[in-house]
């Protein structure tokens, strides 16, 4: 007894043969998709500017640290609500780190040497502090690439260290 197939003209055996092959990879390929969308997290953007930190702030998406006891921890946490108002162009950015760092109660840094580590520690954590320093500890410190941007903010500077997620050696400076 001859099969079915065994009948059939040799066209038809051809596409049957390029539908199933094509059918493997794709399965393939959307399978491989799928488990590799679960095996690495979303990707989150570096922090770039005064008011991406703003955003993180208000959506508590990263942990903002400083130092603790110093004076850019006595301007976020002794920032006024009237602050907001009169910042009307920067958001009240004072006033809205302050309140974030205030809703997590997650210890400040207690000295320049555990800003790195802290950063290093997690992907999350942002470190606010002048740039000098971030720069000094980087350099003497750091063991992962750290990417530093700086910003100004009111009368003083303002500078960030995080992770570095880009090949970019060169940190981004908006000054």
């Amino acid at each position: 007894m001859h099969s079915v197939l065994a009948k059939q003209p040799t066209p038809l055996r051809l596409l049957l043969g390029a539908w199933m092959i094509s059918g493997f990879v794709l399965s393939t390929l959307l399978s491989s998709v799928f488990y590799s969308s679960l095996a690495f997290p979303a990707y989150e953007p570096a922090i770039d500017s005064v008011e991406d930190i703003l955003v993180a702030a208000i959506t508590d998406s990263r942990l903002l640290l400083t130092k603790d006891r110093s004076s850019m921890y006595a301007s976020f946490v002794g920032a006024k609500r009237e602050t907001l108002e009169k910042e009307k162009e920067g958001g009240g950015i004072l006033y809205q780190i302050g309140q974030h760092m205030k809703r997590h109660s997650q210890p400040m840094v207690e000295h320049q040497d555990g800003m790195v580590s802290r950063v290093e520690a997690d992907r999350k954590n942002v470190i606010l502090g002048m740039r000098i320093s971030l720069t000094v500890n980087r350099f003497f410190s750091a063991r992962k690439p750290l990417h530093i941007s700086s910003g100004s903010l009111e009368s003083t500077s303002l500078s960030w260290a995080l992770r570095k997620r880009s090949p970019l050696e060169a940190p981004f400076n908006l000054v």
